[in-house]
């Protein structure tokens, strides 16, 4: 049997990111685009995503 070594690094990531934004109780409003120079998904430029409730929101005050 060979044994496999290596890093979980999306599993640390994810821990992570769970510590900094859902313990702490800090919501994500929005997320931008990594800096990568022409980073493009399914041929268009990847923009910056925004929770779509906050943007509900935004709409009914004005």
């Amino acid at each position: 049997m060979t044994m496999v070594k290596g890093k979980n690094a999306l599993g640390r990531l994810l821990m992570k990111l769970r510590e900094e934004y859902i313990s702490n109780q800090k919501p994500i409003e929005c997320v931008p685009p990594p800096p990568i120079v022409g980073f493009i998904l399914y041929g268009s430029a990847v923009e910056t995503v925004c929770d779509p409730a906050l943007e509900f929101e935004k709409e009914d005050y004005y």
